[in-house]
């Protein structure tokens, strides 16, 4: 639910503060299951006959069934319908879930369900349904309720597989939301699903299909590719689903409560800083024009009616006299507001990029903007950007965060101010929720835009507590006094004692993350402007131990900045395997010699590196104490030093006043073939005082063959331009080493039992889920 498109994003920042103990809120009686099923017995008992495709060889079957894996989307549904004895499998053991349902089995399912009597009319209602056909009597009688409908031509096409969109349509008429749906029918354009082919539901079911996917009910899945697949036929295991979010719907819950280490300096996102927790926070102010889902990577549409793409014509990718441009365009959904309730209109994104170009407003990254020579908005609901160069990812483009109707006249009236105006704290967004109080330095609070333009969320009030301290968190964690804990820079061994002492309250879910440790290293600092004292450092870090030791194994070796792209291969860079004998060669090269205390000297200078590390963050202290006795091994002495990264992060670190520091760079796109590596290690990416040391090159480093080559590779959306410059862009950073890559992260996210519908993603924020997360 980016506002803009993702960029990588420094995990630190965020103020510090000393530990709090978290006010306890009354929570909401649990629900229990057993409760829904009465309350929906004739529903329960109907979906037998659904799922059992009437087939005599079909045996009942409580337990697990070998052909539904844990992993399997829908295992949860279909295990609780299993233990409840509402569905039943196949003799041998499977549940056959890709299997499909028909149109009069569902037919019956409807009767059963509703008690209605069996209806057989002298004269059959539909062609194809005749009176000694098997399904006539529930046929008849689910038409005459109006419960199903025919075809042109008198047809009911009995024994058709039921479409997904007609699941979403019955679905709709059993939770009792019918004439919502046909209201909606008459208003909508097309269906409002957030998925990637809207276009092809039917009229009919604009409505339906958009309920069915609210936060609200949440009766449907997507296919792969983000789809609703409204023609095809749904399967076995979407039918268990759907009954199943019939019978146990989301509970509205009051109060949802988060934890996060680091606390956001304003609700700007990161427009003005480039903070992981500034993304979590905007995510719940802010929507934006499109999303990224999962399983496999792939971009839909949010506040836009479509995805840009070449194939639907929306983005064009042009050859002006050998020069590569592009335009873009957005279609904009009808009705969108901002949380004040004025419209959202395509005058709001020119506005935005009008901002966001401007020299005098210091944005953390505005590359994107720049390559855009004009933006044209031929109404309110169409937005046209002109790119003078291409882009892989220009198609993302799209800034939701900049009110015209308010933040016009302050930024005419002081471009340059902006940043610092005391909007930011409290700004008006198009996402679900808005602010409603922020305890600086404890707790964001937030309740529901009523103006989203998706409904209501589920969870009517958020709380984002700010924990600096890991330790508190994990002592949170075991007083049950937040739902949902993310970014808690908790070690394995925490995330291991969690999950046994709290078994059955609190799950540990482990992510692969975008996130990979590095210590970043002073490229102006005089000893480690030497290229050769940055390869030796390389060489003389054993990644594989810091792993088993800070992480009990549980990371991966990271070995450069572009070492998760798809087209990285070790023979295309300058690899660093831990190697003693390497490291002492290129520090004898270098001219530091061994002295007789095991330590290196130059010119009666000893080899000495101060590592800035955090006190909130004790992993980062065992990797120094690891690192103190790898690096001592070549000669090299380590010494710490202390400070909070509210002030690491804004007051030395971007000045250059440190040698080395321990920190993680993450986030940006899957699509971004170039890592956003424009946005942190060209020349023009040196904090300074004229950009207002606003920018991300900590490492200070300068390479012009590099800018160049990562220049020309951002500049193309065609492969043959891109690839090339990447790989020389690749060799040539690992060749000069600015940089010492450790650690692929492995998020600890910790989550409520009985906190349901939210599901962490590398590529997601850690809020994105929030307005369908409920605690059941």
């Amino acid at each position: 639910m980016s506002p803009m498109n993702a960029i990588t994003a420094c995990e630190e920042g965020g103020a510090s503060q000393p530990p709090f103990h978290l006010k306890l809120f009354t929570a909401p009686t649990l629900l229990r299951e057993e409760n829904y099923m009465r309350r929906f017995l004739s529903i329960v008992l109907a979906v037998v006959m659904l799922l059992a495709v009437c087939s005599p060889v079909l045996t009942a079957n409580a337990a697990g069934f070998k052909d539904v894996a844990a992993s399997y989307w829908a295992y949860d549904q279909i295990t609780a319908l299993a233990a409840k004895k509402v569905i039943i499998g196949y003799a041998d053991g499977t549940f056959k879930p890709e299997g499909l349902v028909t149109r009069e089995e569902f037919a019956k399912m409807i009767v059963v369900a509703k008690g209605l009597a069996l209806v057989k009319p002298s004269r059959p209602t539909f062609t194809d349904v005749a009176a000694s056909r098997w399904s006539f009597g529930y046929v008849e009688a689910a038409a005459k309720a109006g419960y199903i409908k025919g075809y042109p031509g008198g047809t009911f096409k009995p024994a058709s597989s039921i479409t997904r969109q007609e699941l979403a349509v019955l679905g709709v008429r059993v939770v009792g939301k019918e004439s919502q749906a046909l209201n909606l029918n008459k208003t909508l354009e097309q269906p409002m699903a957030m998925a990637n082919d809207e276009q092809k539901v039917a009229t009919w079911a604009y409505g339906a299909v958009t309920i069915a996917y609210s936060p609200e009910v949440q009766m449907m899945n997507y296919r792969k590719g983000r789809l609703i697949a409204p023609l095809v036929s749904a399967t076995r295991a979407e039918c268990a689903n759907s009954i199943y979010m019939m019978v146990v719907p989301p509970k509205n819950t009051p109060v949802l409560t988060f934890a996060e280490s680091q606390e956001p300096a304003d609700l700007a996102g990161q427009e003005f800083a480039n903070f992981a927790v500034s993304v979590d926070t905007a995510d719940l102010i802010y929507d934006g024009l499109i999303g990224l889902d999962e399983s496999p990577s792939v971009y839909y549409p949010r506040m836009a009616r479509e995805v840009p793409s070449q194939a639907n014509g929306l983005w064009k990718i042009n050859d002006v006299n050998g020069k590569e441009t592009m335009t873009v365009t957005y279609r904009l959904r009808k009705g969108l507001k901002w949380s004040d309730g004025q419209p959202f209109t395509s005058k709001d994104l020119e506005f935005a990029w009008e901002v966001r170009k401007n020299p005098d407003v210091p944005i953390v990254d505005n590359t994107m903007d720049l390559k855009i020579e004009k933006v044209e908005t031929p109404d309110a609901y169409t937005v046209i950007y002109y790119f003078n160069v291409a882009d892989l990812l220009g198609f993302t483009y799209g800034s939701t965060l900049y009110p015209e109707h308010l933040l016009r006249a302050k930024f005419e009236a002081n471009p340059g101010e902006l940043a610092n105006d005391s909007y930011w704290d409290n700004p008006v967004g198009t996402g679900p929720y808005k602010l409603t109080k922020w305890v600086k330095g404890e707790r964001l609070e937030f309740g529901i835009n009523t103006n989203w333009f998706y409904g209501e969320p589920v969870s009517k009030t958020v709380i984002q507590y700010a924990i600096p301290n890991t330790n508190t968190i994990m002592a949170n964690l075991l007083a049950k006094k937040v739902d949902i804990a993310v970014n808690t820079g908790s070690t394995a061994q925490q995330a291991n004692m969690i999950r046994d002492k709290m078994k059955g309250s609190v799950n540990v879910i482990f992510v692969p993350s975008t996130y990979r440790e590095h210590i970043c290293l002073n490229t102006e600092d005089p000893i480690l402007s030497d290229v050769r004292v940055r390869r030796a450092l390389a060489y003389a870090t054993d990644r594989d131990e810091i792993s088993k030791v800070v992480y009990q194994g549980t990371y991966t070796p990271s070995y450069d900045w572009f070492d998760n792209l798809s087209v990285w291969d070790p023979s295309l860079v300058t690899m660093y395997p831990y190697s003693v004998s390497k490291a002492n060669a290129l520090l004898d090269e270098a001219g530091w010699i061994l002295g007789a205390d095991g330590y290196r000297y130059k010119d009666g200078k000893k080899l000495e590196i101060q590592i800035t590390i955090s006190p909130e963050k004790p992993a980062r202290a065992s990797t120094v104490e690891v690192l103190i006795k790898q690096w001592k091994q070549v000669g090299v002495s380590i010494t710490t030093k202390s400070i909070s990264w509210s002030v690491a992060m804004t007051e030395t670190v971007p000045m250059g006043d440190f040698q080395a520091t321990v920190y993680a760079w993450g986030g940006g796109s899957p699509f971004d073939l170039t890592a956003a590596s424009d946005q942190i290690w060209t020349t023009e990416m040196i904090p300074t005082a004229e950009n207002d040391y606003n920018t991300s090159n900590n490492a200070r480093w300068s390479n012009a063959d590099f800018d160049k080559a990562i220049t020309a590779a951002n500049n193309s959306a065609n492969m043959a331009t891109v690839i090339p410059n990447l790989k020389a862009a690749m060799k040539i950073w690992t060749d000069q080493e600015p940089s010492i890559f450790l650690l692929n992260w492995v998020d600890h996210t910790y989550v409520g039992a009985n906190v349901k519908s939210y599901k962490p993603y590398p590529f997601k924020t850690w809020t994105d889920d929030f307005p369908f997360t409920y605690k059941q």
